[in-house]
């Protein structure tokens, strides 16, 4: 459902349907969540019971170690105090990509959230009682928001009847997505 939502993420703000898909991913978390739940804590005493057993062995060995430095069975060096905490400072640096990585996706996430759209579409709104299909765009200048430089429609008229099917053809860079992208109302 979200990989749809994400892929189609411009037919979704087209049709205002944030609040809609939104409501859809959080009746799946919520499944997603009570079936996860049981499966969370069986893996979470496991894995603590892990860790519980891996930081016993370090603290043995630690205290092992600190007898014979202290009774002087034992030289340590500070280029072995160095090693072994290099060795302990490594293991973390996977997680700290991964973090870096998710805040990075989570940024992009969060600003599709959060968007506004332009338009209000509140279902109170008015309803049309005569819906003709009938397109018509006068006198049309547009540049995309990233590139205000380049105008990519300068004077563009286009009529379209209803019930009349239409091609738009020309090379690429011409504006027929651009076009497709106003009749959508996607950069109101």
């Amino acid at each position: 459902m979200c990989a749809q939502t994400i892929s189609h993420i411009k037919t979704v703000f087209s049709f205002v349907g944030e609040n809609s898909a939104m409501k859809s991913f959080i009746e799946c978390m919520d499944k997603q969540y009570k079936l996860g739940k049981k499966e969370a804590i069986t893996k979470g005493l496991g894995l603590g019971m892990l860790q519980i057993a891996t930081f016993c062995s370090y603290s043995l060995t630690i205290y092992i170690g600190a007898l014979a430095v202290t009774r002087r069975s034992c030289d340590v060096t500070p280029a072995d105090i160095f090693i072994c905490n290099f060795r302990y400072l490594s293991n973390a640096a996977p997680d700290l990509q991964t973090f870096s990585q998710a805040k990075a996706a989570g940024k992009e996430v969060f600003k599709v959230i959060k968007r506004k759209p332009a338009i209000n579409y509140e279902s109170n709104g008015r309803i049309l009682e005569k819906v003709t299909g009938h397109i018509e765009i006068r006198e049309v200048d547009f540049t995309y928001p990233s590139r205000k430089d380049k105008l990519i429609l300068q004077g563009f008229t286009l009529v379209i009847p209803a019930g009349k099917v239409v091609a738009l053809v020309g090379s690429s860079g011409c504006g027929k997505s651009t076009v497709i992208s106003l009749v959508q109302r996607f950069y109101d």
